[in-house]
């Protein structure tokens, strides 16, 4: 068994913290499912993002480490790597997101969470520069700001 699996499984555990705890709140509910038993996860969940990024980290490291200092992995090959990685879900997540965000608004008048749902934002998702780079309001999947940190994180790591 490889000795990475263990941190990875950590890894997603603290990804599905994260998603069905933590971010629960942006839908604005009543009450919180669980609310007594994962209090934890309602109030502090946050913390699982660094977690998630740390682990990432050593897991990157271990993966990547040999054949970047041995030279024997150059700057294409590994992004095209790390990109095939993140795009096809960013896309398809993205996608998906933009039909049913589109969805809402034709049928209730607005957008779900976040209102900056229009083709620029929709550009600026697709190319990983959707927050922090020529905007700062949210649009569409609005944790993948994450995303464009990430590939600054590959370039320095590189």
């Amino acid at each position: 068994m490889n000795r990475i699996n263990s941190l990875d499984g950590l890894r997603g555990l603290a990804a599905i913290g994260v998603a069905f705890f933590w971010h629960y709140q942006h839908f604005n509910p009543e009450t919180f499912p669980f609310s007594r038993k994962a209090y934890w996860f309602y109030q502090y969940g946050y913390s699982l993002v660094d977690l998630f990024f740390i682990l990432s980290g050593f897991i990157f490291c271990y993966v990547y480490k040999a054949r970047l200092t041995s030279k024997s992995l150059g700057i294409k090959e590994y992004s095209v790597l790390r990109f095939s990685r993140l795009y096809p879900l960013h896309l398809l997540t993205l996608l998906l997101v933009a039909l049913v965000q589109s969805i809402r608004q034709y049928y209730i008048g607005d957008y779900f969470v976040y209102q900056h749902n229009d083709t620029y934002h929709f550009i600026l998702n697709l190319f990983f520069i959707q927050n922090g780079w020529f905007e700062h309001n949210f649009s569409f999947n609005a944790p993948t700001w994450s995303l464009s940190v990430e590939i600054i994180a590959y370039l320095l790591f590189f």
